[in-house]
Order: structure tokens, then sequence, then C-alpha cells
């Protein structure tokens, strides 16, 4: 007989508990990644960490400057900080963290557009994988995102 499977346990017992329940929280971080993707795109998109370069901002003040929902706004930033983009203190205004930083547009090693090319761009096409493993065709030339399946064709038909 081989090597017990840590993935796999006995029914009931404390180590196998945690092991279901360690592979089961890393399943639904996996599945639910998009929400960070998009999220972050979002605040990309908008400028917010720009608007808080000069210190922490509640969402009603940053939605005002941004012409956005306060209360959706409030929600996005709050998932942001817990996954430590932002921090959020006990008066629920927002700063920029050091990972955080780099979504501003001045920032040195900016990563703003970056950001904001994979949540609009790239996320489009990902969501043509299952169409590109049965066929071979690439994403990018579904839904009209590029002519040819080319990075060129994705600057020029939408620059940032």
């Amino acid at each position: 007989m081989g090597p017990a499977d840590p993935t796999r346990s006995a029914k009931g017992s404390a180590l196998g508990e945690a092991i279901d329940r360690s592979v089961s929280e890393r399943l639904h971080e996996m599945a639910t990644g998009y929400r960070l993707t998009q999220t972050m795109y979002a605040v990309a998109k908008l400028g917010v960490a720009d608007l808080l370069a000069d210190g922490p901002k509640d969402a009603d003040a940053l939605a005002a400057k941004l012409g956005v929902q306060p209360r959706a706004l409030f929600r996005v930033m709050r998932f942001l900080a817990s996954q430590g983009l932002f921090t959020q203190d006990a008066s629920d205004r927002f700063g920029l963290t050091p990972l955080g930083e780099p979504l501003r547009t001045d920032h040195p090693q900016s990563m703003r557009y970056s950001a904001i090319m994979h949540g609009e761009l790239h996320y489009r096409a990902a969501g043509e994988i299952l169409h590109t493993v049965r066929t071979g065709e690439t994403g990018f030339r579904l839904g009209k995102v590029t002519k040819t399946g080319g990075m060129l064709d994705l600057i020029e038909a939408e620059p940032v």
C-alpha cells in the first residue's frame, strides 16, 4: 500500500476536516478571483488612487468627485481594503497602502493602465476561454475585442 493522499481523509477526522476546509476555501478564492480583477479595474479606471494621494477620504467625498454612487463605491473600497490595496479607518475613510500606491497615475512604477487593460480587454477575452478550448479560436477575436487577435488591434481599438 502506497503513502496516504493528504487531500483525502477519513470522514470526521479533525485533520481531514481542516484539509477539506482549506481545499474548499482555496477553490472558492480561485472561483471568485474575478471580483478582485474587476474591482481593481474599476478603481483604476476611475482614478481613485490619484484622489487618495494627498490623504484618506471617505466614500462620499470620493464619489462626489468621481460622479459615482457613494454606497457602491464604499462596498468596492471596503472589499479592496480587505485585500490590502487600501486602508479603512474607524471613520470609514480610505487611504492608500504600499500595495495600492502603484495604482496612481504618477507613481514611478504605475500599474494603473495595466489594471485597466486587464480589467477591460483581457477580462473579456478570458470570458471566451471555453470557446477557445473547443475551437482553438482566440477569445480576443470574439465579441469584437480585436480583428486579428493581436495586441496592436487592442491598442488601436481602445486606447486607454
